[in-house]
């Protein structure tokens, strides 16, 4: 009866947190003040926005102490076997995660606990990933001193749903301010600690001021780590200080392979199509549709092509605009081409 009334509780106070959109470092840490009155002990917490399309980090803050640092982090997020990783959980029916629960009681079992957890003084970490239907809109990670118990777990798994539809709403609602692709490229130089060696003016106004601080955003390490194990080049996408989009690929150089250059744009509108579906809540077959359709295709093609009855594509036609808010294919390819083109949010 105690955990139904603290969801209960959780669940109208999740109603009331703030629009991620607007503030995503805002909205979390409200998140996270909300598990702390319902009893959680939180001595830190570190929190992502993902792009659902490569799984890679748009957005990352914190809030108090964190274990180890985010070079050590996302060694281990992109390198090291260990248990409960966010691209795993994101698979999980319930994708909610004690570590000590996940390791039968024996963190040390862990490489994150062992290098991270344990010197620093944590106990315990609660991971979430705020997945739904249409892909993973967000993570949250909470460290203690003292082991996370299961109604803790219980607590944080019956939010899941509810946040991950408030980041896919804030996704549909930032995605339609994308940048023209007309503006010049920035660009930052990085040695092999990701230290930022050089940057020209347009990258320091991307980042509206983070590179000469050197706090980059998280999705920079992540690429310069890819880009180094790859050896060659990699793409990815992250919010700017503004909130457009911006599109980023970085390389490995030549003559000093772990200095890692970043060439930053404001990602174009057409790219930006494939997102915006998702947010809007289509399925995968609904966006096939819809992609289709602003290619011109009548139902006949679409029905060949995709293997589908002619009377199958016209009820997935129905709710596509039903999503989308228009009530015909001429209203929903007059829109969407003004969107796919930049010219309407």
């Amino acid at each position: 009866m105690e955990l139904r009334r603290r969801i209960e509780r959780a669940h109208a106070a999740a109603a009331r947190l703030p629009d991620p959109s607007a503030d995503p470092d805002a909205f979390y840490g409200a998140l996270v003040a909300l598990l702390e009155r319902d009893g959680l002990a939180v001595t830190g917490a570190c929190w992502h926005l993902t792009d659902p399309l490569t799984g890679l980090f748009s957005w990352t803050g914190h809030r108090g102490e964190l274990p180890g640092d985010f070079q050590r982090a996302l060694e281990n997020e992109l390198g090291e076997r260990d248990v409960a990783k966010y691209a795993e959980l994101a698979g999980r029916r319930a994708p909610v995660a004690r570590l000590v629960a996940e390791t039968g009681g024996e963190p040390r079992r862990s490489p994150r606990y062992r290098r991270m957890l344990a010197p620093d003084g944590f106990g315990d970490e609660l991971r979430l990933a705020f997945v739904d239907p249409f892909g993973r809109w967000g993570s949250l990670g909470l460290f203690s001193e003292r082991e996370f118990g299961a109604d803790d777990e219980a607590l944080a798994a019956s939010l899941v749903a509810p946040v991950a539809r408030a980041l896919r709403d804030a996704a549909a609602r930032t995605a339609p301010a994308p940048g023209d692709g007309e503006e010049a490229p920035g660009v930052l130089l990085l040695d092999g600690a990701d230290r930022v060696r050089s940057r020209d003016a347009v990258a320091e106004r991307l980042l509206g001021g983070r590179a000469r601080s050197g706090e980059l955003p998280g999705v920079v390490h992540v690429l310069a780590a890819r880009a180094r194990a790859a050896a060659g080049a990699v793409s990815g996408r992250t919010l700017g200080a503004d909130g457009r989009w911006l599109t980023l690929d970085a390389t490995p150089l030549l003559d000093e392979p772990d200095a890692v250059a970043i060439v930053l744009r404001p990602a174009t509108a057409p790219s930006l199509l494939p997102l915006r579906l998702r947010a809007a809540g289509l399925t995968a077959r609904e966006r096939e549709i819809a992609l289709a359709l602003l290619r011109g295709d009548d139902t006949g093609t679409i029905a060949a092509s995709l293997h589908l009855s002619p009377w199958t594509v016209q009820d997935h036609l129905k709710a596509i605009f039903a999503k989308t808010g228009v009530r015909s294919r001429r209203a929903f390819v007059a829109t969407w081409a003004l969107r796919t083109a930049g010219l309407e949010p």
